[in-house]
C-alpha cells in the first residue's frame, strides 16, 4: 500500500513540535520560548494561528495541533477526523478531543444542524442583510464564505443594472 503524503497544514504541525511548540491540556498552545500562541477564531468557529512554513502562509487549526501532540501521527491518518466530544468547536482541552471517522463527523454536523455539502440559501435574505449589515457580519449570520457573499452581492448588482425592459416580466392570461 502506497503511504499517503501529509498535506502542508499537517507537515507545519509536524515541524511546530518538533521546533519545540506545546499544546496544554487547557487546550493553549505555546511557542517554542514559552509564550503563549494567540488564537483566533475562524468563521466556522474554529481556533486558528497561522505560521509560515516552506514560504508560504500556513493556518493550524489548534485541535488537530494539539491532537497530534496527544495522539500522534494517527491524528494525520487519511480516514481520521478530530471530533469536538462537546461539540463546541473552540473547547480544544484534550479531554474533549477524540478521533473519529468521516461518518462520525457528518453525524456530530447533522446532530448539531449544521448542514454539509451545498446550502440551499435565500439569496434575497442574504442580499438584505448584507445591505445593511455588510460582508463580515453576512460571512458569520449565515456561516458562508467571503467569496460567496460576493457571488451574491455581484447577482444583484448586475441585475440592478439592467433597464426594465432587460428584466423579463411574466405574462398572465
Amino acid at each position: 500500500m502506497e503511504k499517503q503524503k501529509l498535506s502542508r497544514p499537517n507537515r507545519a504541525i509536524i515541524a511546530l513540535y518538533n521546533k519545540g511548540y506545546r499544546a496544554k491540556g487547557d487546550g493553549t498552545i505555546l511557542k517554542s520560548n514559552g509564550k503563549l500562541q494567540p488564537l483566533t477564531i475562524n468563521h466556522n468557529k474554529y481556533r486558528q494561528f497561522v505560521v509560515r512554513f516552506e514560504g508560504v502562509q500556513v493556518c493550524i487549526f489548534a485541535h488537530r495541533f494539539i491532537a497530534y501532540q496527544w495522539m500522534g501521527k494517527k491524528t494525520f491518518d487519511g480516514d481520521k477526523f478530530v471530533l469536538h466530544i462537546n461539540d463546541v468547536k473552540s473547547d480544544n482541552r484534550i479531554e474533549n478531543l477524540k478521533l473519529g471517522t468521516r461518518k462520525d463527523n457528518i453525524r456530530d454536523a447533522q446532530r448539531n444542524g449544521i448542514k454539509l455539502g451545498r446550502k440551499n440559501l435565500d439569496h434575497d435574505e442574504i442580499y438584505r442583510y448584507y445591505s445593511i449589515n455588510g460582508t463580515r457580519r453576512t460571512v458569520d449570520h449565515f456561516n458562508i464564505s467571503q467569496a460567496s457573499v460576493n457571488i451574491i452581492i455581484r447577482k444583484y448588482k448586475n441585475a440592478e443594472s439592467r433597464t426594465t425592459s432587460q428584466i423579463p416580466i411574466p405574462f398572465y392570461d
